[in-house]
């Protein structure tokens, strides 16, 4: 769900995806009585359905998408919630010894986020400025040996800079990783029903129309 501007309303998408990865996708607007179908992602969206959740920046949607042409490669896929048009994100010039083993997105303070992955380091970056490449800055570069039982996709949750710290999400564990020691802690959660979980940070931030 987003906030689109140019209509003073919120707009709800949904991604239908059937057994042979063919995409639809459908978009509601809040106060009507039914759903649009828009033009499909021009990709198979990657990994499984609980990561399929879009990043909200600037007023439009952002996905991962898996390159389908090129072995652990991925494209960051934009709908402008305006004019329901997809756009291609430029990444980063990552500038990587080792090739990339998986990739997911992030949102911190209203900005695009990218978690980039090897084998053994995760370079999280920010893009200042949204779709303007240049602007894209790396903030971290944490290695995995800092955490255990990592398995590859990672959550951001939130970055702290009054305590510098990091809040991750990696398969049902929360880490903070303070980035000026480059010590990590796993909080316990209490009376947790199961030892599986997906995180994501509260907010209150809808705009009232």
């Amino acid at each position: 769900m987003g906030y689109d501007q140019s209509t003073d309303s919120y707009k709800v998408v949904a991604i239908l995806c059937n057994k042979f990865c063919k995409t639809q996708v459908r978009i509601h607007t809040l106060g009507t009585n039914f759903w649009r179908t828009i033009p499909d992602f021009p990709s198979q969206l990657m990994g499984e359905a609980k990561y399929y959740l879009g990043k909200f920046v600037s007023g439009n949607i952002n996905w991962a998408i898996e390159d389908q042409k090129n072995y652990n490669s991925w494209v960051i896929l934009s709908l402008d919630l305006g004019n329901e048009s997809y756009q291609e994100i430029l990444q980063p010039d990552y500038g990587l010894d080792e090739p990339l083993q998986n990739f997911s997105l992030g949102v911190s303070r209203d900005n695009l986020c990218v978690l980039a992955h090897t084998e053994t380091f995760l370079d999280i970056w920010v893009m200042k400025d949204y779709r303007n490449k240049d602007s894209w800055t790396k903030l971290f570069s944490l290695p995995f040996a800092k955490f255990p039982d990592y398995y590859g996709y990672t959550n951001l949750l939130y970055i702290s800079e009054e305590d510098d710290q990091l809040f991750l999400d990696f398969y049902s564990k929360i880490y903070v990783y303070n980035y000026k020691t480059g010590t990590v802690k796993i909080p316990a959660i209490q009376d947790l029903p199961s030892t599986s979980f997906i995180s994501n940070v509260y907010v209150e931030s809808l705009i009232s129309p």
